[in-house]
C-alpha cells in the first residue's frame, strides 16, 4: 500500500501545471479554497511536473495543453510513466475533434475547455475520492 492509499478522507492532492501564470495561479487559488482539495504544487514546465509528481505524490494533475517545454499530451504520457495511479485532467482553450482521443491516448481522464468554467473541473474532482483515484 502506498502513501496515497494510506490516507483516508484526506483532501485530494492537486498539482497544477499550465504555461500561463495567470491561469495557473487563478486555478490554484480557487481550488485551494475548496474544503476537500489541497493544491500541493504548481509549475509551468513539464520537466518540473515530472519531478514534483515524484516528490509530492499528487492524486490529480490538472494541466494545460500549452506548457513552456512541451505540449500537454506528451507531458501526460510522461507523467503516466512516473505515476500511473495519478489522474490527469487536461485543459484547453479550444479543442478539436481529435483532441479528445489524443487526451485518452495520453492517459488523461478528461479534456476540458477552459471556456466551460470551473464547474466541469469541480464535477470531475468530486467524482474522485482520495482512496479511489483512477488506476488504483
Amino acid at each position: 500500500m502506498n502513501a496515497r492509499q494510506n490516507r483516508e478522507k484526506q483532501p485530494l492532492r492537486l498539482l497544477i501545471v499550465d504555461g500561463v501564470a495567470h491561469t495557473r495561479h487563478s486555478l490554484a487559488s480557487f481550488l485551494q479554497l475548496q474544503e476537500n482539495l489541497e493544491v500541493v504544487g504548481e509549475t509551468a514546465v513539464a520537466a518540473d511536473a515530472l519531478h514534483l509528481t515524484q516528490q509530492l505524490n499528487p492524486d490529480v494533475i490538472i494541466m494545460g495543453l500549452n506548457l513552456l517545454d512541451m505540449d500537454g499530451f506528451s507531458a501526460a504520457q510522461e507523467l503516466r510513466k512516473v505515476d500511473p495511479t495519478c489522474a490527469i485532467i487536461l485543459l484547453t482553450i479550444r479543442s478539436q475533434a481529435q483532441d479528445v482521443q489524443k487526451a485518452k491516448d495520453a492517459g488523461a481522464i478528461a479534456l476540458i475547455e477552459t471556456s466551460a468554467g470551473i464547474d466541469p473541473i469541480l464535477f470531475i474532482l468530486s467524482s474522485i475520492s482520495s482512496d479511489d483515484v483512477e488506476g488504483k
